[in-house]
């Protein structure tokens, strides 16, 4: 990822991340598809929002840290899959 979007990333993270946790909660992480990503809900539902959140969480702690969502951009959705699959 280069570098400036990567600052670009790390930005946006951190403007939504209310309490400054380090990660988002499923609220945050949809408020920034719906505001800043601009995808309305006749495109993604919050049902699939849900879902994608469910496969950032990697580590099934209930909220994405900026980790999880770089390796979901930089490793594609495949990866996120198979991070969960493994024991």
């Amino acid at each position: 990822m280069k570098i400036l979007k990567l600052i670009k990333l790390v930005r946006l993270f951190r403007s939504y991340d209310k309490d400054s946790s380090g990660s988002l909660e499923f609220v945050e992480m949809r408020s920034v598809l719906r505001k800043d990503l601009k995808i309305p809900a006749a495109v993604m539902s919050d049902a699939t929002v849900e879902r994608l959140f469910e496969l950032l969480d990697t580590d099934g702690g209930g909220e994405v840290g900026l980790d999880e969502i770089h390796d979901f951009v930089v490793r594609g959705p495949r990866a996120l899959v198979a991070a969960k699959a493994a024991p």
